[in-house]
């Protein structure tokens, strides 16, 4: 039988209730990129309405969520390459806090004692390889109070043999963290 969003959605949070009460953790779900294909309109609908799903299932829990888009949210026919990415963000959260343009690539936002910082490594707009803009993350590295977590779409090492899809500036990007006390990198892409 074939599993429809909605059902999936009710999987997941009963994995997640079964093991957490509501006064326990908050939830955070990090998407890292990749949430259309092409920045199709149609597709950001289909992940909005599973997410829906799962916030009717997490009513009574402090749920968050951060992102940024990937290479596959580049729209290529646009004035704003991140049109479509930034409308469902902005619907999703119910706010304005994480959207990307060209002059901002990296945003921190503070939960429960940890910084987040979203890293958008598509901010070059091209659809093979990610970039990191390392002194707009070094303001973010900067400005966090807490332990951090880094969200970002592009992995930062090769994970086969003549792989190109990796963030190019990486070893910058891993200089800059040395300084802080990042805990975890998060990344998206390879779909696996």
């Amino acid at each position: 039988t074939k599993i429809g969003s909605k059902e999936t959605a009710t999987l997941i949070s009963n994995e997640i209730k079964n093991h957490y009460s509501h006064n326990e953790f908050d939830i955070i779900i990090a998407l890292g990129g990749d949430i259309a294909n092409k920045a199709n309109g149609l597709k950001y609908q289909y992940a909005h309405e599973f997410l829906n799903f799962i916030k009717n299932e997490f009513v009574n829990y402090n749920l968050h969520f951060l992102l940024c888009p990937g290479n596959h949210d580049i729209e290529n026919n646009s004035s704003s390459v991140f049109s479509n990415f930034n409308t469902f963000s902005r619907e999703l959260r119910k706010n304005s806090n994480i959207i990307y343009n060209s002059d901002k690539t990296c945003i921190l936002e503070e939960i429960n004692e940890y910084s987040f910082i979203c890293v958008n490594s598509s901010y070059e707009e091209d659809q093979k390889y990610g970039s990191i803009e390392i002194a707009q993350l070094d303001t973010c590295l900067k400005n966090a109070k807490y332990p951090i977590i880094i969200l970002t779409h592009h992995h930062l090492i090769p994970t086969y043999p003549k792989d190109c899809s990796t963030t190019r500036n990486s070893y910058d990007f891993f200089k800059s963290l040395n300084k802080y006390d990042v805990k975890y990198i998060l990344h998206g892409h390879i779909h696996k």
